[in-house]
């Protein structure tokens, strides 16, 4: 079955509309990337490759925003502007160059 699932009906239910959570699942149990991890290009290495992120800790949702292949996160309008508005809003934000893009070390092919 594909990952992609059109919007007709699927076991009697619309397959894309989306369903309240209940409070329980609306945040996550633990916190994933604490306050310490906050800032621009911070990177953590991952099998000895060191992978950069920017990370802006805030309100959830979170909005990761992944950039085109080939691509760094940095020279582009459209991260520094989403980055700029989830500052505005107090929201959290997350971006992170691939493999072998930016300042991520390693092959793109092998990412």
């Amino acid at each position: 079955m594909s990952a992609f699932v059109n919007s007709t009906s699927f076991f009697g239910r619309r397959a894309c509309t989306s369903r309240r959570a209940t409070r329980s699942q609306r945040r996550p149990g633990g916190v994933v990337c604490s306050v310490e991890w906050a800032g621009k290009n911070r990177t953590i290495e991952i099998d000895g490759i060191p992978l950069s992120f920017d990370y802006i800790p805030g309100q959830y949702p979170v909005v990761m925003y992944l950039p085109p292949f080939f691509y760094a996160k940095d020279p582009l309008a459209k991260a520094n502007s989403l980055k700029a508005f989830c500052e505005r809003r107090g929201q959290g934000f997350i971006s992170q160059d691939y493999y072998g893009t930016g300042r991520s070390g390693g092959k793109f092919e092998d990412g």
